[in-house]
């Protein structure tokens, strides 16, 4: 019995097979011609755009693809490049962390109290609504030209994010689960869940 049943599946394995050169080969043929499709897509794009520098739009205004990567080649070489990649790296690595947990605190704090989101929902809705750009002159006024507006920039842009994710998944909790909790008798879960 147990041979017959390794049997068929390598049966049933070889008509499969012999149908599956001529999918595969169909399918294998469409493929490449979705990329030949992107491919001449993109080329054609970067062909204009070197086309129409310095003819049709001055250079001043937009550079061509050539001169960028020569100036991608020339940063690397002299190592200008690398050394800025690395502060940038350093202000995200200070402002990402801060502003993800305090956003996500701050949204879980408001979630949890309806009379704190009542009170500092439209502030924080509001502030939300100021552009970065009008920030980041503010950020160098009140933190110096160095690395700590930058910090604050991207401290604003994570805590926005995280903040508003975090509140609507604590106010758009499912009901099935606080009812569940409570039926199972979670001792201080509902208290949690809902607030």
């Amino acid at each position: 019995m147990s041979e017959k049943l390794s049997r068929e599946p390598a049966g049933s394995s070889n008509a499969k097979s012999a149908a599956s050169p001529l999918a595969d080969t169909a399918l294998s043929m469409r493929g490449l011609g979705v990329t030949s499709v992107r491919v001449a897509i993109i080329g054609g794009f970067f062909l204009l755009w070197e086309i129409a520098s310095g003819r049709w739009i001055e250079p001043f205004l937009i550079s061509s693809p050539g001169r960028i990567f020569t100036s991608l080649i020339a940063g690397f070489r002299d190592g200008d490049l690398l050394q800025h990649t690395w502060v940038t790296f350093e202000e995200i690595a200070i402002g990402f962390p801060v502003g993800a947990i305090s956003g996500i605190a701050l949204g879980y704090a408001f979630g949890r109290s309806r009379l704190l989101a009542d009170i500092f929902e439209p502030i924080i809705i509001a502030l939300n609504g100021i552009p970065r750009t009008a920030l980041a002159p503010l950020f160098i006024v009140w933190l110096g030209i160095g690395i700590w507006s930058k910090v604050g920039v991207v401290f604003l842009l994570t805590f926005f994010l995280n903040f508003f994710i975090t509140y609507t998944g604590m106010r758009q909790m499912d009901q099935e689960y606080i009812d569940l909790a409570r039926l199972m008798r979670v001792k201080g879960g509902v208290r949690q869940i809902c607030g």
